[in-house]
């Protein structure tokens, strides 16, 4: 990035910047979804005017087939992130039966360099650290190693909330990765949304992260 910044469509306390393609609420950096932020980006660069919802699907998936419920799923996962309710919008109003406004003051200014969070390093040798859980991974790795020989498996990691089943998920992930059959890893993510939800929607998630993924370079330059 230069010294003058990049533009950014900010609606407060939001900001989008297409060109790095960072979202974030004040300083805090969110995560979205490749469709889910070109939905977002399309809708605040065309605020105050509806946007149909083949016009939405043509500029984000230029002319693929997608249902109207995938793409209710999409808004829906916006407004849960916005914070916003369906019945009181404060971003996206939805235009019955034709499509969708964003309704919120949208202001294009240029981020100074000195409003930027300072830029991380990614580190390679990085690893979740979690302790007492050995058998667990063990029993996790097996499993892995039975699928992988063709034995599908299908493993649920249940309890309350706090006790650390994210982690336990992460770690084992990053053990994955270091396999010498270098298995392909997706992960889908449930959200709380407004409204009925799209029953697969985490699925898709999944799918489409790995799509994005490059899987063309051998393995032992994966990282």
């Amino acid at each position: 990035m230069t010294a003058a910044g990049s533009l950014e469509l900010r609606f407060p306390p939001f900001r989008l910047d297409p060109l790095r393609h960072a979202f974030r609420r004040g300083t805090e950096a969110l995560r979205l979804r490749p469709k889910t932020f070109a939905v977002l980006q399309y809708l605040a660069e065309n605020p105050a005017r509806l946007v149909t919802r083949e016009e939405l699907i043509e500029a984000v998936w230029e002319g693929a087939v997608v249902s109207e419920s995938l793409l209710r799923g999409y808004v829906r996962e916006l407004r849960s992130l916005l914070g916003d309710n369906s019945n009181r919008p404060q971003y996206i109003e939805t235009v019955p039966g034709r499509g969708y406004r964003f309704i919120a003051p949208v202001s294009r200014e240029r981020e100074d360099a000195a409003d930027s969070p300072p830029a991380r390093t990614p580190s390679r040798t990085a690893r979740p650290t979690i302790v007492g859980r050995d058998a667990e991974l063990t029993f996790l790795g097996r499993c892995c190693e039975l699928s992988l020989s063709g034995q599908p498996q299908l493993i649920l990691i249940t309890g309350e909330p706090g006790i650390g089943k994210t982690s336990l998920v992460d770690a084992f992930l990053e053990r994955a990765k270091m396999m010498a059959s270098r298995p392909l890893i997706a992960r889908g993510q449930c959200v709380d949304h407004f409204g009925s939800g799209e029953p697969y929607l985490p699925v898709l998630d999944a799918l489409e992260a790995l799509l994005q993924e490059d899987h063309t370079e051998p393995p032992e330059q994966r990282p």
